[in-house]
């Protein structure tokens, strides 16, 4: 099993000043031109997000509350809410006094996501050769992990503790 911390990772400021991220793995590593992609966001003040064209985008809030509009639809960003939209779209957050964690997962070129939430986090990698299986941690009360650090290289089913996480699933185009 191999962890990678969220705490580890460059904190890198969006262009419009209004959050970071802190990329915990993505394919191929470091290119802008990724298959996929996943992250931790800090939504710090309100602000329009970057257009990535071609691009599916999920947000999962891990702490904070907040809103999002999203090509004029509002969307309420809170811990283990799952917000789906197209990189394309245009999206503005709306934040309050306190800041925002969010996990996001894009994925382009054909692959496809898949995600899930466990309240007692149990991995098993099994995966299919196009098929790339994580767990990113949620929360909980085992204090060697923190929302946002990522799970991978699971053999075996191996029991995390006492955390809640959120499965995701990678799948390879044919």
């Amino acid at each position: 099993m191999r962890i990678i911390r969220v705490g580890d990772q460059p904190d890198v400021p969006w262009k419009n000043g209004g959050g970071t991220t802190r990329e915990l793995l993505s394919a191929p590593s470091g290119s802008s031109g990724f298959d996929w992609r996943i992250s931790v966001a800090t939504i710090a003040k309100p602000g329009p997000f970057s257009s990535f064209p071609g691009v599916d985008r999920t947000l999962i809030g891990l702490a904070g509350e907040g809103r999002l509009r999203i090509s004029g639809r509002m969307e309420n960003v809170a811990p283990g809410s799952v917000i789906r939209f197209a990189g394309d779209e245009a999206v503005m957050a709306l934040v309050g006094q306190e800041p925002i964690l969010v996990l996001n997962i894009m994925t382009a070129n054909g692959w496809r996501q898949e995600i899930g939430t466990s309240q007692r986090a149990r991995v098993i990698d099994g995966s299919p050769g196009g098929t790339r299986t994580f767990a990113v941690l949620a929360g909980g009360r085992d204090s060697s992990f923190r929302p946002g650090d990522l799970i991978l290289g699971i053999d075996d089913e191996k029991e995390l503790g006492d955390v809640s996480a959120i499965g995701i699933n990678l799948i390879k185009p044919e």
